[in-house]
């Protein structure tokens, strides 16, 4: 099978037909999986929970190009295309699309007092 990415999308073609055998687009790529005991398998990880696993002589080529297009498509969305060694459903306890939202750190006297206290009433 062949591998090209265009126009927003991840497509696998056949070698022989070159007809579409499956097809993704680049924005629902959660991560990259680079094995470190594998020299030259890989796995790409969709959103959805989906992975397919590719092999290649040049594996450091191809996700550094894949990393890039997943990056410059999706734009403001690229930071949250993961590289990592190992896959990333071992303990997960949300979705992959959840994203966490970043809090004000306090003190655990303010928290104590904001339970007690109207803003207003503490000085």
């Amino acid at each position: 099978r062949l591998t090209v990415t265009g126009g927003g999308w991840l497509v696998e073609r056949d070698a022989l037909s070159f007809k579409v055998v499956n097809a993704r687009p680049l924005k629902s790529v959660f991560a990259l999986v680079r094995p470190p005991d594998e020299l030259r398998a890989f796995k790409v990880e969709f959103e959805d929970n989906g992975s397919v696993t590719y092999s290649s002589s040049d594996r450091d080529l191809v996700l550094g190009s894949l990393l890039d297009a997943c990056q410059s498509w999706t734009g403001s969305r690229s930071s949250q295309v993961y590289v990592t060694a190992e896959v990333t459903d071992g303990l997960r306890l949300t979705p992959r699309f959840a994203r966490e939202e970043a809090k004000k750190a306090t003190s655990k006297l303010e928290d104590v007092a904001s339970q007690f206290f109207d803003s207003g009433t503490v000085e």
